[in-house]
């Protein structure tokens, strides 16, 4: 348990305990436990203590609605759903840790409900109690062998250590489109008995997929199965530090294992980005790129880590380079096209035709065609701008990147109601998660301040 986690659970027991104090007395307890005797208080009739209830659970009073929980299982005893409530104020509150307790009490007061077994499943998933899932899941699937939710998460939880079990359930959940690309890709790889090599290749596909929690398993089985595997390692790192872990250990331990290997390089100039060493990153991308140059991807890193260090003239070369080396890629044009148009460097008719054409190999990319738009409006041409970011929205109505852009244009003209209509779409991706919220922020503070 962290201590921001303990800090976050013994605040809110604080409050309840205050609360109970206030509000509650003469009902006895003690700062240890809550116990409410029976004799000692009047029940409240069962339809409005569970209206109250309600109450305050749509009003997010969640102290309250605790209390109001625990007194019931004290006069009632604790039911299925009484657990599954109490559960899920604790998750309200921000702590799933807690409210997997009382979500196992429910299964255990009722086994054979699928709805709390996947309940259960779904949180210890996502507090990442990786033996306890599956578990969980197994039971899910013997209770609904049809759920193919719970075959594709075992699956993926135990394609590195089981492969034989991890087939059983991927092929289960490839019958379900929403799983199918994935579980195929899984399937292709798997070995058939559990070794470094096959977990190694599991991960790199679900790294592909940017599922890092579950990459992490793989990679760290296969660090485990084979002595000194440097590349296992960093890729542990790796798909920590995706998920906002810390990778240094791994990572450095893979370094201190080939020194000289340019994938390990690599993966730990990766790392050193994460960390915010901006400057080691590059020196440690740069040393990858010379020793294996004929990678485009470790030329595209090197690209990105000088444009990080403000270096754009070689940011441009290393990304160029990277194109090249990929024979025109789309996904490294794309880099470059992001690149020219996000730092506004280099930008001329020229450059312009060159995006142009970059955009027509990639139609159906939104961020490609919005970051066109941005530079039709560098150079002054909004009204194809608009048109541009249009087109990405039609392709994608939440593109952040296109809205950004978008309102950008329209609080820089002179339409009072577009510029009004603007700040709401600020506020749109201020309010989300892209790598644009900040800055939508930061222009809708300036406007509020009257800049």
């Amino acid at each position: 348990m962290t201590n921001l986690h303990f800090l976050k659970r013994a605040a809110f027991l604080l409050t309840l305990l205050v609360f109970l104090y206030v509000f509650v007395l003469p009902i006895p307890f003690s700062p240890f436990s809550v116990t409410i005797a029976q004799s000692d208080v009047t029940p409240i009739p069962d339809s409005a203590s569970i209206a109250l209830l309600n109450e305050n659970l749509a009003q997010g009073r969640l102290v309250q609605a605790l209390y109001q929980v625990e007194a019931r299982a004290a006069l009632y005893g604790w039911s299925p759903d009484l657990l599954v409530t109490a559960g899920n104020i604790w998750y309200a509150n921000g702590d799933p840790w807690q409210a997997v307790d009382y979500w196992f009490a429910s299964v255990q007061a009722a086994p054979e409900r699928a709805d709390l077994v996947r309940r259960l499943a779904e949180t210890l998933l996502e507090i990442q109690r990786w033996p306890e899932a599956v578990d969980a899941l197994n039971r899910l699937v013997t209770l609904t062998p049809n759920d193919r939710w719970g075959h594709y998460q075992l699956g993926l939880l135990l394609a590195a250590a089981n492969p034989p079990a991890a087939r059983e359930h991927l092929e289960q959940a490839s019958i379900e489109g929403a799983y199918q690309e994935l579980a195929l890709a899984l399937l292709a790889v798997l070995s058939s008995t559990a070794d470094a090599g096959g977990a190694m290749r599991v991960g790199v596909v679900l790294a592909e997929h940017e599922l890092w929690s579950y990459a992490e398993i793989a990679f760290n089985f296969a660090a485990s199965a084979r002595e000194s595997f440097p590349e296992a390692l960093a890729y542990t790192g790796l798909a920590r530090d995706k998920q906002g872990k810390d990778g240094g250990e791994p990572v450095a331990a893979a370094l201190r294992l080939a020194p000289e290997d340019p994938q390990i390089l690599y993966l730990y100039g990766l790392h050193l980005r994460v960390t915010g060493d901006l400057i080691g990153s590059r020196d440690m991308l740069l040393r990858a790129a010379i020793l294996e140059p004929e990678n485009p991807a470790f030329a595209a890193e090197t690209g990105t880590a000088y444009r990080l260090t403000g270096d754009l003239e070689q940011a441009e070369a290393w990304l160029k380079i990277a194109v090249q080396l990929s024979g025109d890629d789309p996904a490294f044009e794309r880099l470059l096209a992001l690149f020219y148009t996000e730092e506004g460097f280099n930008l001329s008719n020229e450059r312009l035709t060159e995006l142009q054409n970059i955009v027509g190999r990639l139609p159906d990319d939104p961020d490609t065609i919005a970051a066109y738009g941005w530079a039709l409006h560098l150079l002054a041409d909004d009204a194809l701008a608009l048109e541009q970011f249009g087109a990405a929205l039609a392709l994608d109505p939440q593109n952040p990147r296109a809205l950004f852009y978008k309102a950008l244009v329209w609080i820089g003209g002179n339409d009072e109601t577009l510029r009004a209509d603007a700040t709401h779409i600020l506020e749109q991706v201020a309010a989300g998660d892209s790598e644009f919220a900040p800055e939508a922020q930061r222009v809708l503070d300036s406007l509020a301040s009257g800049g």
